[in-house]
C-alpha cells in the first residue's frame, strides 16, 4: 500500500528534526569540515 502524501511529510520532517538535534547535540564534529570549501570567505580575529 502506498504512502499518502501527508504521511510521507510527516516522516521526511522527523527525519529532518532527528537530523537537526544530533547536529545540535555535538555530532558537528562530523561536519567541521562542511564550512571550510573551497570559495568559503573566512575572517578570522581575535574575540571574533
Amino acid at each position: 500500500m502506498p504512502l499518502h502524501p501527508g504521511k510521507t511529510l510527516v516522516i521526511l520532517g522527523l527525519l529532518l528534526a532527528a537530523f537537526g538535534a544530533f547536529l545540535w547535540l555535538g555530532g558537528s564534529s562530523l561536519l567541521g569540515w562542511f564550512g571550510y570549501l573551497p570559495g568559503d570567505i573566512r575572517i578570522k580575529r581575535p574575540g571574533f
